[in-house]
C-alpha cells in the first residue's frame, strides 16, 4: 500500500465538492456585499442615466447582486450536500454545475482584466474544483455502498 491509497475517486470528489462549496459561499457573500456597496453609492451620488433615476440604478444593483448571490449560494449548498452524501449527480445537477462552471470562467476572465492576477487565481481555483467535481462524481447509474465499489472496479 502506497501513501496515496486513501485518495480514490470518492475522496477526491468529496474534497473538491466541499472546497468548491465553501469558496462559492464566500464568493456569494462577497458579491452581495459588493452589490450593497454599489447600491448605496449609486443612491447617495444621485446618479442618472437618461430617464433612469438614482432609485432604479440603486435598486438594480441590490436586486442583481442579490439574485446572483442567491444562485451562488444554491450551487454552494448543492456542492456541500454532494460532499456530505456523495450521491450521483443527475442530469439537472450536472447542468447546474456546468452553467456555474461557465459563469465562473467568465468571471475569472473579467476579473483578470479588471482586478488582476489574484482575483483571477481565486476564480480559476473555483473553476478547477467544479471541473474536478464534474469529472470525478459518480455517474447517474452508479451503485452505492462498499460492495458496489468493488463490483464497479471489476473485482
Amino acid at each position: 500500500m502506497g501513501r496515496w491509497t486513501w485518495l480514490n475517486e470518492s475522496t477526491l470528489t468529496r474534497l473538491a465538492a466541499g472546497a468548491a462549496g465553501v469558496l462559492l459561499g464566500c464568493e456569494a457573500f462577497a458579491l452581495a456585499a459588493g452589490a450593497a456597496v454599489l447600491g448605496v453609492a449609486a443612491g447617495d451620488q444621485h446618479m442618472k442615466m437618461g430617464p433612469i433615476g438614482d432609485g432604479m440604478i440603486s435598486g438594480g444593483a441590490w436586486v442583481g447582486g442579490g439574485i446572483a448571490a442567491v444562485l451562488l449560494l444554491l450551487v454552494a449548498v448543492r456542492l456541500i450536500l454532494l460532499a456530505v452524501r456523495l450521491r450521483p449527480l443527475r442530469r439537472m445537477g450536472r447542468i447546474v454545475l456546468v452553467a456555474s462552471l461557465v459563469v465562473q470562467a467568465l468571471l475569472a476572465a473579467f476579473a483578470f482584466g479588471g482586478s488582476g492576477w489574484t482575483a483571477f487565481g481565486v476564480l480559476a481555483v473555483v473553476v478547477l474544483l467544479i471541473g474536478v467535481v464534474l469529472f470525478a462524481a459518480p455517474p447517474p447509474g452508479a451503485a452505492r455502498g462498499p460492495r458496489a465499489t468493488a463490483v464497479t472496479r471489476g473485482r
